[in-house]
């Protein structure tokens, strides 16, 4: 993935993408993030999809960073048996809550959705509570 997202970055069309969506279940490569804050498409990438998609809290902070952002979606993996409940897997801590809630680029938000994700029910108060601007606010999953 690193290869063909750089490749791509690199490319012409970069610079006209409102729009990045990444779905698989592995981690995004410290390199990959890295060339995305720092590519002329930061500039106009807008929105921001991660399904089953692992990053750490600061590569998070990194990508609150890009300038034009305004919607971030981020969710974990779901599956069930045939017969049985439903598995949820998240890509979300609690540290990467806590970047959303302190990063004063996270105030350019206006759409947040999270799903699939272990929080507690104040999770979605602590966001609204930090993230005042925010349009729009999803926060699905496992609730303990």
């Amino acid at each position: 993935m690193t290869q063909e997202l750089l490749v791509w970055l690199t490319s012409s069309e970069a610079s006209q993408c409102e729009s990045l969506v990444f779905r698989a279940n592995c981690t995004l490569e410290e390199e990959a993030s890295k060339a995305l804050v720092t590519s002329a498409a930061a500039n106009s990438i807008q929105s921001l999809s991660f399904t089953e998609i692992y990053f750490t809290p600061q590569q998070l902070e990194e990508l609150l960073s890009m300038p034009a952002l305004t919607e971030l979606n981020i969710w974990g993996g779901e599956s069930s048996d045939w017969n049985g409940p439903t598995y949820v897997w998240d890509t979300l801590e609690t540290a990467h809550i806590d970047v959303l809630v302190n990063s004063p680029h996270a105030q350019r938000l206006r759409v947040l959705k999270i799903g699939n994700q272990n929080f507690s029910n104040v999770t979605g108060l602590q966001l609204r509570t930090a993230l005042p601007n925010l349009e729009t606010l999803k926060v699905e999953g496992e609730m303990y």
